[in-house]
Parts: structure tokens; C-alpha cells; sequence
């Protein structure tokens, strides 16, 4: 198993070489967007309750844009990684390559969280040093947060891979997903969910995240009052990458 997983990760590594530029461009995205957010919406709200906190409107919506964006360019950056592996669109055979499913699927996902560990580490420079967000809390806390949201996109853009029948249908799932999470996931404010479903956006993956990070860094809490939601969203990546693992055992047996 083991020497499967390390060849799996070694031809996965191989992929992500050929395609440096393509690579680079996904590495920068976040960090990009984070820099002209915060080069537009640097001017500090003069209204209501933030008024006298003296935040602007960077450090006030700034952690939802860091979970939205994570979330997509993850989704998108390996929503092609094994639909565009089948025939007749890709060259991989893993009966050739004598690797089975379950070694593939682990090679991939662990070959891609260290590039996106790597992407993290530079917008969690950006958002702490470089442009600074509003953050009374542990700066711990929210690297932890991207990566487990970084992971969730993973896990996500791989599940979605898995079960799309072709390019064309995994694409078309992107804008929609990412929609839905954006609605779910506390973006805009004052609204009103109906109670049949409060629960259930309270839960989403988002949500957690979203209000993981606005806790953190603009009430100062500690690790152990959000505590629960980590558990939650932590469920969340663990729950996606055991389906997108049987999914990917299940269409390998067909």
C-alpha cells in the first residue's frame, strides 16, 4: 500500500510539473485577489456599531472572501484531475501503472494539500503581514482555518471529479456549488433564514469557517470557543474524502 501511495504521489508530482505555469497561476490567485481586496476596500466604515471600532470594510468582510476564495480555486484547481484521466480524454491506466484506487486517490490528495498547504502559507502572509486584516485573536487560529478549508475544496473538487461523467459536466457543477455555498455560508448580512433550515446553515462548511474566522479576529476568542465548529467542519473534510474514496473504488470495479 504504502509503496503504491509514494508511486501514485511521484507520477501525481510529475503531472503538477508539466503543468508549472498553469500551477503558478492557481498558486498566486488567492493572494492576489486578497492584495486588490484590500487595495479597493481599504476605507473605513462610517456607519453603524463598526463606526466606533474604526474597521474597514477589508477587515470587516475579509474572512468570507478568504473562505470563498480557498473554496473555489481548490474546487478548480482538481476538478479536472480524474474525470480528465478517463477515456477517451486521458492517457493514465492505472492497470498499467499496477496502482489501485484507493493508493491513487491518497496520491493525489496528498500531493495536491502540499501545494495547497504551500498556497496558504503565502495568503496567510498576505492577509497577516503584508495587508494586515483587523485580528484580535491567535494568527494560528486562521492559518488552521484555511487549511481545513483548503481541504475541504479538495476534497470537494475531487468527489465532484469523481462522479462527473465527463469535463464538461464537472465544470458546469463548479458555478453551482459555489453559489450554494456562497448563500449558505453567511455572506450577506440581515438576513433571515427560515428555522427548517437554520440548522443546516449554521453547519455548512462555510459558515463554520466563515464565522470561525470573524470570531477570531475581530472578538479576539480563543481556540476553545470555536472549538466546536473546527470538530464540525473537520467532520466535514473527513465525511467528503471518504465518498470521493468509495466513489473512486466503486467506478474503478465498473
Amino acid at each position: 500500500m504504502i509503496k503504491s501511495i509514494l508511486r501514485a504521489t511521484r507520477i501525481e508530482f510529475s503531472f503538477m510539473k508539466e503543468r508549472k505555469w498553469s500551477m503558478l497561476f492557481f498558486f498566486i490567485v488567492p493572494s492576489l485577489i486578497m492584495v486588490l481586496f484590500a487595495k479597493i476596500f481599504l476605507q473605513p466604515i462610517d456607519w453603524g456599531q463598526y463606526q466606533s471600532l474604526n474597521l474597514t470594510f477589508y477587515d470587516l468582510y475579509g474572512a468570507g472572501i478568504l473562505t470563498l476564495v480557498m473554496v473555489f480555486v481548490t474546487v478548480q484547481f482538481v476538478i479536472l484531475r480524474i474525470v480528465g484521466e478517463r477515456a477517451p480524454y486521458g492517457t493514465l491506466d492505472r492497470d498499467l501503472l499496477a496502482i489501485p484506487e484507493v493508493p491513487m486517490y491518497i496520491g493525489k490528495l496528498i500531493t495536491n494539500f502540499v501545494f495547497v498547504f504551500l498556497q496558504c502559507l503565502l495568503l496567510f502572509f498576505v492577509v497577516t503581514r503584508l495587508f494586515p486584516l483587523r485580528n484580535y485573536g491567535d494568527p494560528s487560529i486562521i492559518f488552521l482555518i484555511l487549511m481545513l478549508v483548503s481541504l475541504f475544496g479538495l476534497a470537494l473538487g475531487l468527489a465532484i471529479s469523481i462522479f462527473s461523467k465527463s469535463k464538461e459536466q464537472a465544470t458546469q457543477f463548479v458555478p453551482f456549488i459555489v453559489l450554494l455555498l456562497f448563500i449558505s455560508g453567511g455572506f450577506m448580512t440581515g438576513i433571515n433564514y427560515p428555522s427548517t433550515i437554520q440548522p443546516i446553515i449554521d453547519n455548512s462548511p462555510l459558515m463554520l469557517a466563515n464565522m470561525s474566522l470573524k470570531m477570531t479576529m475581530l472578538d479576539g476568542v480563543s481556540f476553545g470557543e470555536i472549538l466546536t465548529k473546527i470538530y464540525v467542519l473537520l467532520f466535514w473534510n473527513i465525511g467528503l474524502i471518504l465518498v470521493g474514496l468509495i466513489g473512486f473504488k466503486m467506478r474503478g470495479k465498473k
